[in-house]
């Protein structure tokens, strides 16, 4: 089995090199392959990018980088045609992870939402979109079920990871 993983900052590589340290011990013969960070290529996940070399903040800072992300975002759309992974899991990073999504759905891709975007105080629409693309959700916040669920998902609730407390 073949996993993509995508993760564009730091707490989101958190994430990902536990929940790839995980699947590496239950089936160590998963090739894990992604964008991420240092932690998660210490756990063994292929990277196709490492997001340091595109983390901007601010307006002005995203807009001059805009054309570097948007390339980003096709060559992973590239990558998951050409090595056709089993399954994409997303980590958090929304605007960035949805819109890689939509184009793994159009690969015929499953996808995975670790962390789903914030749906249960504003933007309530937005459950509706990600359960259109994703296939499963799990949040680490209860009250992100209820909006995710009335979008027809199927969601579950971890809480907040160990290693983040």
């Amino acid at each position: 089995m073949k996993i993509m993983l995508s993760a564009g900052e730091t707490s989101g590589d958190l994430h990902g090199a536990r929940i790839a340290g995980e699947l590496k011990h239950q089936e160590p013969g998963t090739e894990l392959v992604g964008f991420g960070g240092d932690r998660m290529a210490e756990q063994g996940v292929r990277l196709w990018h490492n997001f340091k070399n595109y983390n901007v903040m601010g307006v002005w800072e995203v807009l001059v980088n805009l054309r570097r992300i948007w390339e980003l975002l096709r060559d992973l759309e590239e990558h998951m045609r050409q090595e056709r992974p089993d399954l994409l899991v997303l980590i958090d990073y929304p605007d960035f992870n949805w819109r890689l999504a939509r184009r793994a759905k159009a690969l015929g891709i499953p996808v995975f939402s670790f962390i789903p975007p914030s749906a249960w105080a504003w933007r309530k629409g937005r459950a509706k979109e990600c359960a259109a693309i994703a296939d499963e959700f799990v949040s680490i916040f209860p009250f992100e079920l209820k909006p995710y669920e009335e979008a027809g998902a199927k969601i579950s609730f971890w809480g907040i990871p160990w290693w983040m407390r």
